[in-house]
């Protein structure tokens, strides 16, 4: 356990290092914040730079503050979940190219303390990131539309955490099994074509990880709760504890290859 929390320790000063504890919390704000600003001011900017024809208007439709959090689901799940997998496909993988990992591999320290302090600090930054995401797009639906539930947002954003860490999870076991460019590769084309499998067919089946998303999004909207959503949750912890049980014996097995 000490093993495991000086390890936290490090990972959590090279996040520090890198200055990630500052840009990343702050680019998931920019997300947040941008769609709720750019609708509410658009007939502005229109008129702007819009160079429209004289006598021409654009009618733009009524939305609510709900809507607003839907349209940041949005860009969680494209910006969001390319911008976590950037960052982490080289969590482990990287370490090995440089000959980092041999420096930890020598010592004394198991293997699940070492990729288990990796991903805490990654899922705790990826929590941060979305609740950044969340609270900005929620602080200005409240100001700009009103009658935001408040409730409904707090469990959109355990849901959205939740989904995401799926994410960062597979992508820190495929870290350990691979190479970074294969890594992000397979993280990548898995939930961006799972995810828009799910879309177009996705009416086929109702128990799948790639529907936590859309479920979180019901939820906000202040549709009832589907009766699949927990299943659907249970599935999703089950994932992160595979991706884990993966990461740490692919970790363990590149200790046992490591020469020194």
């Amino acid at each position: 356990m000490r093993n495991y929390i000086v390890l936290c320790q490090k990972e959590w000063r090279e996040h520090v290092r890198n200055y990630r504890i500052i840009w990343l919390p702050l680019v998931f704000l920019l997300l947040g914040m941008m769609d709720p600003l750019t609708y509410y001011f658009m007939d502005d900017i229109l008129k702007s730079v819009g160079n429209l024809p004289d006598g021409m208007q654009i009618t733009m439709p009524d939305v609510g503050a709900s809507d607003m959090i839907v349209s940041t689901a949005g860009q969680l799940q494209s910006i969001g979940m390319v911008i976590f997998i950037a960052i982490y496909c080289s969590a482990i993988s990287g370490e090995r190219k440089n000959g980092t990992a041999t420096l930890l591999y020598v010592r004394p320290v198991s293997s699940r303390a070492i990729f288990l302090s990796k991903w805490t600090v990654a899922a705790m930054m990826t929590c941060v990131g979305v609740f950044c995401s969340v609270l900005a797009s929620s602080y200005y639906a409240e100001v700009l539309y009103g009658g935001l539930n408040w409730q409904d947002v707090i469990v959109f954003y355990i849901l959205y955490s939740v989904w995401m860490l799926v994410v960062i999870t597979f992508t820190f076991a495929m870290s350990a099994l691979t190479t970074t460019a294969i890594a992000a590769t397979i993280s990548l084309i898995l939930f961006v074509i799972g995810s828009m499998a799910d879309a177009l067919i996705g009416t086929y089946w109702t128990y799948s990880p790639f529907k936590l998303p859309s479920y979180a999004v019901d939820i906000v909207r202040g549709a009832e709760v589907p009766d699949a959503l927990w299943m659907t949750c249970m599935i999703c912890i089950a994932l992160i504890l595979l991706s884990l049980v993966l990461g740490i014996y692919c970790t363990h097995k590149n200790r046992q290859q490591t020469t020194v």
